[in-house]
């Protein structure tokens, strides 16, 4: 969280400076734009959206305090971070570590993330055939993965959960006890929903601090689980909670 707390600080700063040069891109108020093609060494800005077009390259991060990130096909980046707005790419983003404190990531197919994907407040979609070095986690939203081979864990705690076919998980699934306390009109807490799928593994163990509604298809293969009884479906479509 180092790099949220100074974006932060920077949206709190009058006198942050716009500049712009050949390798780099800075802003208080406006969007950014890198063309496709191009190679600089960083972006920022406070009040903007970011755009990153086809193959384009930025060596170092880019960082947003409020606005969405948009990277095209085949781009490569560093490390993405948003605090209030979300990130989609296109297929075959190469990038170091993607996150978001409000605001859902959205990744194409074939992407290669070296370390985490991580959101507090949004969902985390991961399309076929992309590859994450670390983590997965997200608060509250939901996790998919589809045919995404991920490294380290995957972490939830109030989100819906599903690891799709052909997915694997080389490490656990995890579900931390919400904390503080919540209440809704009925005075019920939701009861997240996690379905393991068609040929899916998850090598790594199922550890449960909450209440779920876990489905893990016949053909899968995970490890240990605590904290939940697993329910089996053999069907292609997932069944309904």
């Amino acid at each position: 969280m180092n790099r949220t707390a100074l974006l932060l600080a920077a949206a709190l700063t009058v006198s942050l400076p716009l500049s712009a040069t050949a390798q780099s891109i800075s802003k208080v108020n406006g969007a950014v734009e890198v063309a496709a093609g191009q190679t600089i060494d960083d972006i920022s800005t406070v009040n903007g959206a970011v755009s990153v077009a086809a193959n384009a390259i930025v060596k170092g991060d880019v960082t947003v305090v409020n606005g969405a990130i948009q990277i095209a096909d085949g781009a490569r980046v560093g490390d993405v971070s948003a605090v209030n707005g979300g990130v989609s790419a296109g297929a075959r983003l190469t990038a170091s570590d993607v996150s978001t404190v409000n605001g859902a990531i959205h990744l194409g197919t074939g992407a290669r993330i070296s370390k985490d994907v991580s959101s507090v407040n949004g969902e985390i979609l991961l399309q076929s055939g992309s590859s994450i070095g670390g983590d997965v986690s997200t608060v509250n939203g939901a996790i998919g993965l589809i045919g995404t081979r991920v490294s380290g864990n995957v972490e939830s705690v109030n989100g819906n959960m599903t690891v799709g076919v052909n997915s694997v998980v080389n490490g656990d699934i995890i579900y931390q006890a919400p904390k503080g306390i919540s209440f809704s009109f009925n005075n019920k807490r939701r009861v997240p929903t996690v379905m393991i799928g068609p040929r899916a593994q998850v090598k790594g163990n199922l550890r449960f601090e909450r209440e779920v509604k876990l489905y893990v298809h016949s053909t899968a293969k995970v490890g240990k689980i605590t904290g939940a009884t697993a329910v089996a479906y053999s069907t292609d479509r997932a069944p309904t909670p």
